[in-house]
């Protein structure tokens, strides 16, 4: 009895993941993931310090002195 207790929010969250994912449309994570990881990544290169970025595509690192 204690082991069906103690799982019991893990099977009804499992079922109710189930019933989701058959019957409405859930965005693919994954998917999700990738396009959030290539716009961090965008908006890393455009505003790093010391670039200079033309068209959104090419980005020129100028030699910036680094003082401690």
């Amino acid at each position: 009895m204690g082991l069906i207790l103690r799982n019991f929010s893990f099977m009804a969250g499992t079922l109710l993941g189930i019933y989701v994912a058959q019957n409405y449309d859930v965005p693919d994570v994954k998917t999700l993931a990738n396009q959030a990881l290539t716009t961090a990544k965008q908006l890393e290169e455009r505003y790093r310090a010391g670039a200079i970025c033309y068209l959104q595509t090419e980005c020129i690192l100028w030699m910036v002195p680094y003082y401690i």
